[in-house]
């Protein structure tokens, strides 16, 4: 089994044993008393399982994300002060070819600060909320302060494949080249949310809150109001960077595919995915085509952790402000919500494609193969509950959707 798959498929166990108490307490909700959907006062018993359960999942395993990267960078001397300038390749002189031969080492210790340096981006949405409004977002410069960020993270990828000896035409004809701007990019957004979130108010909570109590999951209520909106996508978006940093942070060898793929360097987790193929690793991605590990992994720190879990809250977020959004506020949030659709989509479905043909040609076994084809399509699920959250409004008159009670009476909720 691949280096960290068993661990993914425990993970998933306990994922699903986890919604499925979570489902099973939502479902016996209506024998609760009516008093404890609509007021303040003490949680039953249902919100202190689904808190439980938040506490152990995203508090103890942010935890668990935090010392894990620290013991691996700590062990791969990663936070030691560098000595002078080495190249990234060196002159491979016994070359018929006179080709130059990648310092892999070195590559990876540049990948990986690029990696946590993701998680100071944020932090330019912080610096910009002095001039930032719950109505129109992040101001332009704020913007304008990320734009040479990408710029400098796609040149830094551009002499990492150069020093993997590929040509130029193929480093900009590359597909992961350009959809990882569109993952850089879309990280950045997602930071900036929960600052906007944050300058709207306590009224987005209560609207939210109390769009919960209207639907079958309403012991989360308290919950969120504990929180606050603002809270909430903090949390998921801290969860999200913390995971994907502690994949990028194990120690994998000469092979820095995850690693890669945090800072949005697709082109060069690629070809690091297919420099393990060519050694002999990851069978199941050559009999298939499709599935790899890395497409494993990240569909767990980055789609569901990041994209799905994210855009279900952009979505929301949407629809609680949008009679108080400007114009260009709603641009920037269709503009985040489009990047991270993207982004999903093309991690999911060659997943999903590649799961199949795995599970038909026998690399993959039925049991595992069902629990990763259920992830995808939760993922899938997701997303087009996402899309009709999304739809709606602009064609309810609250502006908000529940799946299961559908448009929201506009008369039930706080005034936005």
């Amino acid at each position: 089994m691949p280096r960290h798959a068993a661990v993914v498929w425990r993970c998933l166990r306990l994922a699903l044993t986890a919604a499925l108490i979570a489902a099973l307490s939502l479902a016996s909700s209506e024998d609760a008393p009516v008093e404890n959907k609509l007021g303040h006062g003490p949680w039953p018993w249902q919100t202190w399982i689904v808190a439980t359960l938040f506490v152990l999942i995203c508090g103890c395993g942010q935890l668990l994300c935090c010392f894990g990267c620290l013991k691996a960078g700590w062990e791969r001397g990663d936070f030691q002060l560098g000595g002078p300038y080495t190249p990234l390749s060196q002159k491979e002189f016994v070359s018929e070819a006179n080709e130059y031969r990648p310092d892999h080492e070195k590559i990876g210790r540049v990948v990986r600060q690029e990696m946590r340096l993701m998680l100071l981006y944020p932090l330019i949405s912080i610096l910009a909320s002095v001039d930032s409004s719950c109505e129109k977002g992040m101001p332009l410069w704020g913007y304008a302060l990320y734009v040479p960020l990408l710029l400098r993270a796609k040149w830094i990828e551009i002499k990492i494949l150069r020093a993997l000896n590929e040509s130029w035409s193929h480093i900009f004809l590359a597909p992961g080249l350009w959809l990882g701007c569109l993952e850089h990019a879309d990280w950045f957004t997602d930071g900036a949310l929960p600052v906007q979130a944050y300058l709207c108010g306590p009224t987005v909570t209560e609207r939210f809150a109390e769009s919960f109590e209207l639907s079958w999951a309403w012991p989360l209520a308290p919950i969120v109001r504990m929180l606050h909106f603002w809270g909430l996508l903090t949390v998921v978006l801290s969860f999200a960077a913390l995971s994907q940093q502690l994949l990028g942070s194990a120690d994998h060898g000469d092979c820095h595919d995850l690693a890669a793929d945090v800072p949005g360097f697709g082109a060069v987790a690629n070809w690091y995915e297919e420099f393990e193929q060519d050694h002999g690793w990851k069978q199941a991605a050559e009999d298939t085509g499709c599935l790899s590990e890395r497409a494993l992994l990240t569909s767990v720190s980055k789609v569901f952790l990041e994209n799905v879990a994210q855009l279900w809250l952009q979505a929301s977020f949407f629809a609680l402000i949008f009679g108080r959004l400007h114009h260009t506020g709603k641009v920037k949030l269709l503009i985040s919500m489009g990047l991270g659709l993207i982004s999903c989509v093309c991690k999911t479905l060659p997943m999903a494609v590649g799961l199949c043909r795995a599970m038909v040609s026998g690399s993959v076994g039925p049991e595992v193969g069902f629990i990763v084809l259920s992830c995808q399509l939760f993922a899938i699920v997701g997303v087009a509950w996402t899309v009709a959250k999304l739809f709606n409004s602009f064609q309810c008159p609250s502006h908000l959707w529940n799946l299961t009670s559908g448009c929201v009476p506009p008369g039930v909720l706080t005034a936005g």
